[in-house]
């Protein structure tokens, strides 16, 4: 009869404990800051499920802090103001539009339209964001298997996971702004942190400020990381995974913008 390892190692330590719950940060913290060592490890023992656990945890916690200083009274109550044709629209003084409506159906309003923005914040993060890294996961699989990579589904979904995490940082980051403020109209939460590439790219031209419109330091970090998970995944050179990283991005963008018009 084969001996009982359960039974061989014996109760679990207190320090043990300690050291398995702090692996896991511990972790994507390398990879945050040590990819070119720590990303081929993950992708190598296939490991994803913590970096997609921290992203969706950001991304609820930042939706729940935007969600709670956001205002949207000024935005309903100009839609109010403006009547169902729009401001200045048929006869009537300014504000006529506003007559239709009474204070509890104005706050009746406010609070749907609030409810319906936390709802949506909460959906994007916790199904949105993993449908996205599901897709970038095909993305990664299929490209890297394109120059002659043998990527692993398992693998290419560690590397986007995983790339994903400079994101949740961004997220933290934009939590904590959020509660630093009183309130927010939609519009200020969309533009809570800045992009210190702006400037670069609208001093290049109107074409490359469109075109590179949204890509930031944290973006550029995300890029870092999937190269070298790319790397890992397909089993190629990181030269190769890079310059093919680069290669599709540059198409995505051309695509994305051309769509957006």
């Amino acid at each position: 009869m084969a001996p009982n390892d359960d039974l061989e190692d014996g109760p679990v330590g207190l320090g043990e404990r300690v050291r398995r719950f702090f692996a896991p940060p511990a972790r994507l913290l390398a990879v945050l800051f040590t990819p070119d060592r720590a990303v081929p490890r993950e992708v190598q023992a296939r490991r994803y499920g913590a970096a997609l656990l921290a992203v969706i945890i950001c991304g609820l916690l930042a939706a729940t802090a935007v969600g709670l200083r956001l205002d949207v009274s000024a935005d309903v109550l100009a839609q109010a103001s403006a009547g169902p044709m729009g401001p200045g629209a048929g006869p009537g003084a300014p504000g006529e539009g506003t007559a239709t409506k009474s204070d509890r159906e104005i706050d009746e309003e406010i609070a749907q339209t609030l409810a319906k923005a936390r709802t949506m914040g909460a959906l994007g993060a916790g199904v949105a964001m993993p449908l996205e890294l599901f897709l970038l996961s095909i993305f990664v699989f299929l490209l890297t298997s394109y120059v002659g990579g043998k990527p692993s589904f398992v693998g290419a979904a560690s590397a986007s996971m995983h790339a994903a995490l400079p994101h949740a940082v961004k997220l933290v980051v934009i939590g904590f702004a959020a509660l630093g403020q009183t309130s927010l109209t939609p519009a200020q939460a969309d533009g809570l942190v800045g992009n210190p590439l702006a400037p670069v790219f609208a001093g290049a031209g109107p074409v490359v400020a469109r075109l590179f419109a949204g890509v930031d330091p944290f973006m550029i970090w995300s890029l870092v990381i999937l190269g070298f998970g790319m790397s890992a995944a397909g089993q190629i050179t990181r030269t190769r995974a890079f310059a093919t990283l680069l290669v599709g991005f540059a198409l995505f963008l051309a695509i994305s913008r051309g769509l957006m018009g």
